[in-house]
Formats: structure tokens, C-alpha cells, sequence
């Protein structure tokens, strides 16, 4: 195990550090500072001398250009006469007072010089020189681009990557004729005389390096190594848009440079060449200082962070000193309690501490003895509490037996209850049926309507509590078949699309000629329930009932413009009871077990379930289910083909037995309005009898529990055995309990329970006959 740091150590240690850490913060942000204005102010100053130098070579410029203006209208009265050795007289004097010209000279109209400083040139065409050219349009001056009149050699001194200067003008007699054009080309010499005017004699001691561009970026005057190249820099481009600022760059030698930059803007009436002009320095050197004031204040910083250590390490000692002493007393109390705590004074704190450490000691010596005490009498105390305990035990018991009592008596009442209630609600189901056939009139059929829907809402409701309980039970088993979409979606559409148009809602289905295998009996409850509830929590707007291909399986959407879902309650709606906040339209809101037995249906199928809602916008619920194939065209055939089984109806014999009179009277009336010939009878006795002597009948309609101890199945198996023959029979349950659900579906016969709907015992019914006379 490593030891840890003493509190000398650690108290040392953090102080000179974080003093360290402060003094190197503290020189690299004045360090920073520092730069960034020290370099501002070299920028500025590199700037103003690019100004200056550019302002210099203008004025410059401009003096000659106005000697050569002067001379052009002087020329006339000097040449009067034809001499033109007065005119190079002049010229030669004109040069001799100022040594930047390399060269000047006269023509005539046609471009012959007939006077000039250089005797070599006299003679000489110039009339393509772009000199002559540009003066036969007026004043003009520029970079001498097609060379110079054949001489002895080039005038005066060059750049090796510049071109000459030229000024020239043309000459006007006293009528206005024009007789000539005076030029001169200028020495770069005047261009060193502008820059020792700026920068001084001591040049190459300075640090700056001046740099001079033309309109192109081509550089003519600047050190050797960038002679004849041409810069692409954002100062250069910033100066060429007519910028007159500084920037911090980096040239094409890898150096960074605070560059000032300036554009020749001309002087007076002179436009000026255009020319660029850049100052720089090195950004190392000029930062040099800042560098230097950087490194001297870490030096320093770092010899005070060495005595602010040596302090921490002093001051640790003091505040360590009287701890480690109160700590070893500490450690010597655990091995004897007896050993007194030394008082401590040396600063508020430690005193504090030692008191309490003190008191501590002493309440600890008191509480054992008080454990000590309490030790004695803790066995009978232990003996008192187990024979409680024991009494508590027996009497938990007992009060478990009660309610377990309880709860088997309510689970019977309430599976009375259920069964009572279906019976009714089931007769109630097939007289509203009835009636809505007999009656005439708007209002009369609109009552019968609004009966059958509250009807329908309390047989949702025992199926969807049947649901449950089936599901609880595990009594639901998965048959998966081969499923026709178009078919089968249309068959679910059929009465949702007349419910919704009742309702003043638009109700769409979209479908897709797919196949899909699955239990189609559970995809329909989950779908109708989705519906249902679409139907139920939408005031206005519609119903989208579609399927389309989602890569390798089919979705089912189900969507709604209803008031949607908060988020906060999209995760707790698929839980038993829990309804919406929002009241269900012309319906009765339910028990809340819609989507939970929805949920636990699609874990049973493997079907993936999304939901997405928007309050306020609508709901849309999604299930993903794989594809198997194409639906063929006799699949769909043979579905639409299912209803016209209730055709098989009409003229059929059919026996109830049932031992509630008004299902029998219900049941009679349904099934006789369908063309049945229903036979009853007076006694479950007289069923019995009467159906085992070989009463012809074609199917039978059988309550589960007839009363007296006897069951629907017990019956038949008693009928078939005495009439040698078996009876197509539906059974009709109104026990819900898992006992009653497990002994209907042993028996192998089709099943419904109550209520049940008129139209799903007319189905049933048609499906049981067509086992017994098969359609032609």
C-alpha cells in the first residue's frame, strides 16, 4: 500500500505551485499583451514610412514631370529658327542640375530625334517608342515597356527586375500644330535619393527593408533575393484595392513580417505611377524586446515561486506540527483509552481540535461503560422480544389466511359479476339488433343507432377486461397463417370508413399488394383497437388507415389529426387503465386496457410498435411486420368470397340452449330476421332430451353454463353420444375466468364470448354450417 503525502509535503507543494502556475499565467498574458501592442506600434510605423515613401516617389515624380511640361511649351521659342543646338545646350544644362536624368530628348512630328543629351540617339525613330506614342495623346509618364532608342546602352542606372521611367509631352506651336514630342527617361538613382530622404544614411543598420512593386506585384526595388519575382500577398492586394495599413504575414521566404503597405495615389495634378510600397521587418526582431521582458519576468517569477515554496514548506511545518501531534495521541488511545489528550495552543484551530478530540475520548470512556451495563440485561431483553416476535408471527399468519381468504372471495364475485352482466348485455346486443329492423323515422333509427353504440362501448369493455384475462392466463396461442394486406385491410376498413363518415371525419385506406404471415385474428384486434381509439379522440379532421413497404417488411400506419399526446405521457399509455385526459368523441372513453393488450399482442407476434405524436397536431402508430411475398390474385378472391358464407343461413336449423329466457328470446328473434328456423326449448332437461332423440337440427348456439352444475360442453358430448353423431355447435361463454376459458378451448369447438356481436354469431354460425353442406 503507498504511503501517503504528509500534510507538510502537500501543503508546500500546493502552495509554491499554484504561485508558479499564477506568475507563468501572469507573464504570458503580459507577454501577449505586450506583443500585440508593441507589434500594433511597429505596424503603424512600418505603415507611415510605406505612406511617406510612396508620398516621396510622387513628388518626386511630379518635379519631373513638370520640368518636361515646362520644357515642351519652352521648346517652340528655343528651337525658333531650326537651331537644335541650343535645344541639346538646354537639355544638357537641364541634366547636369539634376543628375536623375539618364536621358532626354526632342523630335519632330514624325518621331526623328533631332536634339538629345546622348549625340547617339540623334537620327534615331522613336516614333514606336511608347513614350512618343503616349505624347502624341498628351502629358504622360509610365514604366518604359519596349526597351530604349538605340544607343551606346541602356540610360542611367536600372533594376535588375524594373524598367526604365519615361516622362514626355508633346510640343505645340504658336497656331497649335503639334511640331515634336520632349521626353526624358530618369535614372533609378532618384529613387535612392527618396529612400535616404526616409530612412537616413545609416540604412543597412536599420532593420526595416523597404520594398517597391509595380501595378503587376513585380517587384523592382527590395532585397536581392526577391528581385524579378512577383509577390502574392494579402498586404499587396489590400494596397492594390487602395488600402494604407499594416498586417502580420507570411512570406514566400517561411519568415512572418509586419509588412506596412501603400499605393502611390499621385500629387496634385500628377496621377502618380500606381506603384506599391512595402516596409517590413522581421516579426522576431521586432518583437525582441517583448521577448526579452518575457523571459526576465519568468526568471523572476520563477526565483519568487522558489521562496513562496520555501515559505509554504515553513508555514506547512507550523500548521502540520500540532496536527501530527493530536494524530499520534489518537493512535496511542486505541491501544489505551487511558492516555489523557495533550492541549494544544498553537494556533485557534488546533486548540479547537484538541478540546474536541478531548471530549470525544471522555464521552467514549462514558459510553462504554454504559455498554457495559446495558450488556447484562441485553439476554433477557433478547428472550422477551423473540417469544413477541413469535406471537407477531402466529398473528401475521392468521391475517395472511384472511386475506388470501378475501381475495378468493372477491375473485368469485367479481367473476359473477362479469358472467351476470355479459348475460343481459349479451340479450340487450341481439334486441337492439332486432329492433334497429323494425324501425322507421329519423329519430327513431337515430336512437336505435346511439343504443347500439353504447352497447358496442360496454362489449369493448368486457372484451377488452377478457383480453386481459386471457392474456394473464396465457390461454392465447399464436396461429399464424398466410395473410392477404388488400383483402384483409379492406375487411377492417369496411366499418370504421361508415363510422367515420357518421361522424363528419374522413377516413382513408391505403393499401399494398403484399402477403404477410402472422396470426390474423390477433394483427386485427390490434389494428381495430388502434382504430377504435383513432376514431374515438379525433373531433375533426380524419383517419389514415395505410400500408406500404418499409425495406424488407410491411408497415401499418394508423394516423389521426386528434389533440395527439403529451411526451411526458407517451411511455405510460401503453400501461392498464390509463386513459387519456383528453374526452373520447361520441364514445365512451373505456377502461384504459385498449393499448396495453395492444403492446402485449405485438410482443406475442414479434411486430415492432413505434409511436410518434404531436399534441395538438395528431398521432400516428406504426407497425413493422416482415414480407413474405406478392399477394396472389385467388387469395383475395377467396376473401371477398367469406361473406357471401352468410348466405348458408337462410333456410338453416338451428337449436338455442341457453337457461336465461331472454337470450333464448334474443337469440330466437336474430336468428330467425337472418332466415333460420330457430328451435328452443322449455328446459335444459328438455334440450337434452329432445336433441338426443334425434331432433333434426343443422347447428346449435350452447351456453357454457346451463345452471344446475351442468355445462355446455357436458351437454353435447351426452347429445352425440345418445344421437351416435356429432353436433356443429357455437358455445357462448359469459365466464370469463381463466378456469372457464381453459376448458372452452379444450373442447375443440368454436367459441364466443359475451356479449357477443349479432354479426360475429351469424359468421361463426355460417362458418360452422359450411362444414356441414359445403357452397356449390
Amino acid at each position: 500500500m503507498t504511503k501517503p503525502f504528509s500534510l507538510r509535503f502537500l501543503l508546500a507543494t500546493s502552495i509554491s505551485s499554484l504561485a508558479l502556475i499564477l506568475i507563468a499565467l501572469a507573464t504570458w498574458t503580459i507577454g501577449q499583451a505586450g506583443a500585440r501592442r508593441v507589434e500594433a506600434e511597429i505596424g503603424a510605423s512600418m505603415r507611415l514610412q510605406a505612406d511617406q515613401m510612396q508620398d516621396k516617389l510622387d513628388r518626386a515624380l511630379f518635379r519631373r514631370y513638370r520640368e518636361i511640361g515646362i520644357a515642351a511649351r519652352m521648346l517652340p521659342f528655343v528651337r525658333d529658327g531650326g537651331r537644335e543646338d541650343g535645344v541639346r545646350i538646354w537639355f544638357d544644362e537641364l541634366r547636369e542640375s539634376n543628375a536623375n536624368y539618364a536621358w532626354i530628348g526632342v523630335t519632330d512630328p514624325n518621331g526623328t530625334v533631332t536634339a538629345a543629351t546622348d549625340q547617339g540617339s540623334v537620327g534615331q525613330n522613336a516614333s514606336s517608342q511608347s513614350w512618343f506614342v503616349a505624347a502624341a495623346k498628351g502629358e504622360a509618364f509610365g514604366e518604359l515597356s519596349d526597351g530604349v532608342l538605340p544607343s551606346r546602352g541602356s540610360p542611367g542606372r536600372s533594376p535588375a527586375s524594373g524598367r526604365p521611367v519615361y516622362i514626355s509631352a508633346p510640343i505645340f506651336n504658336a497656331s497649335g500644330i503639334s511640331t515634336g514630342v520632349v521626353g526624358a527617361i530618369l535614372d533609378w538613382g532618384w529613387v535612392d535619393e527618396v529612400k535616404e530622404s526616409l530612412f537616413g544614411n545609416a540604412v543597412n543598420g536599420r532593420t526595416e527593408e523597404l520594398i517597391i512593386l509595380n501595378t503587376a506585384g513585380h517587384v523592382l526595388i527590395g532585397p536581392s533575393e526577391l528581385a524579378g519575382t512577383t509577390l502574392k500577398l494579402k498586404s499587396v492586394d489590400a494596397a492594390l484595392r487602395g488600402g494604407n495599413h499594416f498586417a502580420s504575414e507570411q512570406w514566400p521566404d517561411g519568415g512572418t513580417y509586419v509588412t506596412g503597405y501603400a499605393r502611390s495615389d499621385g500629387y496634385a495634378d500628377f496621377a502618380g505611377l500606381g506603384w506599391i510600397v512595402l516596409v517590413r521587418q522581421d516579426s522576431e526582431q521586432a518583437l525582441a524586446p517583448v521577448r526579452a521582458l518575457q523571459r526576465q519576468t519568468l526568471t523572476w517569477g520563477a526565483f519568487l515561486a522558489g521562496l513562496a515554496a520555501i515559505a509554504a514548506w515553513l508555514l506547512a511545518h507550523q500548521i502540520s506540527t500540532p496536527l501530527l501531534r493530536l494524530a499520534n495521541t489518537a493512535d496511542a488511545v486505541r491501544r489505551d483509552p487511558d492516555i489523557p489528550i495533550p492541549p494544544i495552543h498553537a494556533y485557534a484551530e488546533a486548540a479547537t481540535l484538541s478540546k474536541s478530540l478531548d471530549s470525544m475520548v471522555t464521552e467514549l470512556k462514558l459510553r462504554q461503560r454504559a455498554l457495559a451495563s446495558l450488556n447484562e440485561t441485553l439476554e433477557a431483553q433478547v428472550v422477551e422480544r423473540t417469544a413477541e416476535l413469535a406471537r407477531q408471527n402466529s398473528a401475521l399468519v392468521v391475517a395472511r389466511e384472511e386475506a388470501e381468504e378475501a381475495t378468493a372471495a372477491k375473485s368469485r364475485f367479481l367473476a359473477a359479476a362479469s358472467h351476470d352482466l355479459r348475460q343481459p348485455l349479451h340479450a340487450m346486443n341481439l334486441f337492439a339488433r332486432a329492433l334497429s329492423r323494425r324501425v322507421a323515422g329519423d329519430e327513431a333509427t337515430r336512437l336505435v343507432s346511439q343504443l347500439e353504440a353504447s352497447l358496442s362501448s360496454l362489449k369493448e369493455m368486457f372484451d377488452a377486461l377478457l383480453n386481459v384475462s386471457r392474456l394473464d392466463a396465457g390461454l392465447i396461442e399464436v396461429n399464424a397463417g398466410s395473410v392477404a394486406v388488400p383483402v384483409f385491410m379492406e375487411r377492417i376498413a369496411t366499418g370504421f370508413r361508415a363510422e367515420a363518415s357518421h361522424r363528419g371525419l374522413k377516413f382513408t385506406c391505403r393499401t399494398v399488394d403484399a402477403e404477410i404471415v402472422t396470426d390474423p385474428v390477433l394483427l386485427e384486434t390490434i389494428l381495430r383497437n388502434l382504430l377504435s381509439n383513432a376514431l374515438k379522440f379525433t373531433k375533426r379532421g380524419g383517419i389514415v388507415f395505410s400500408a406500404r413497404r418499409d425495406g424488407g417488411r410491411l408497415a401499418f400506419d394508423v394516423f389521426d389529426t386528434g389533440a395527439g399526446i403529451d411526451p411526458n405521457r407517451q411511455a405510460r399509455i401503453f400501461q392498464e387503465f390509463e386513459r387519456s385526459k383528453e374526452h373520447a368523441t361520441g364514445a365512451n372513453d373505456g377502461l384504459g386496457l385498449g393499448l396495453s393488450i395492444v403492446r402485449r399482442y405485438a410482443r406475442m407476434l414479434g411486430i415492432e410498435l413505434r409511436l410518434v405524436s404531436r399534441p395538438g397536431r395528431g398521432t400516428r402508430f406504426t407497425l413493422l411486420i416482415p414480407i413474405v411475398s406478392m399477394a396472389s390474385e385467388s387469395r383475395s378472391a377467396d376473401a371477398h368470397a367469406r361473406p357471401s358464407q352468410l348466405a348458408l343461413l337462410s333456410g338453416a336449423r338451428v337449436a338455442i340452449v341457453d337457461d336465461d329466457p331472454q337470450i333464448v328470446a334474443a337469440m330466437e328473434r336474430e336468428l330467425t330476421d337472418r332466415g333460420c328456423t330457430a328451435l328452443t326449448f322449455k328446459s335444459i332437461h328438455d334440450a337434452r332430451e329432445q336433441l338426443g332423440n334425434g331432433l333434426a337440427i343443422d347447428a346449435a348456439v350452447v351456453d357454457f353454463d346451463l345452471g344446475e352444475g351442468v355445462t355446455g360442453p357436458t351437454l353435447l358430448a351426452a347429445v352425440e353420444k345418445k344421437r351416435g353423431g356429432a353436433v356443429f355447435a357455437l358455445i357462448l361463454t359469459g365466464g370469463t375466468d381463466a378456469t372457464t376459458l381453459k376448458t372452452v378451448m379444450q373442447t375443440g369447438r368454436p367459441w364466443l364470448t359475451k356479449p357477443a356481436d349479432p354479426d360475429s354469431v351469424a359468421q361463426a354460425l355460417a362458418s360452422l354450417l359450411s362444414q356441414v353442406k359445403p357452397m356449390s
